[in-house]
């Protein structure tokens, strides 16, 4: 459905929707239940607005998206030879280094 929202629209939906609950993210004592219930609803939730807008973009507006697991993201460090694989704190992100020569 929101792909079929035009870019325009879909930017203020996402301003809209975001600024609703952005306040709640700067409350210490709610910050990390927010950010479960925000993640399992699929809505972002950095703290910093522009970064929420931007991701809602992100995941709301193309046509096509692929997502990957963690596991899958590992295994594809790990077999390329990177060592030091670890999860980052964002969905779907990874990073290792190279192993010494």
């Amino acid at each position: 459905v929101t792909t079929r929202i035009p870019k325009n629209s879909l930017y203020w939906i996402a301003w809209a929707v975001t600024a609703s609950y952005g306040l709640f993210l700067k409350i210490p004592r709610l910050k990390g239940r927010l950010r479960a219930l925000l993640y399992s609803t699929r809505l972002p939730w950095h703290e910093e607005r522009s970064w929420r807008v931007h991701s809602f973009l992100d995941w709301y507006g193309p046509k096509y998206q692929f997502k990957f697991s963690p596991e899958e993201l590992e295994s594809w460090f790990s077999e390329a030879g990177l060592v030091d694989v670890t999860r980052c704190p964002y969905e779907s992100s990874a990073r290792g280094r190279s192993a010494p020569r």
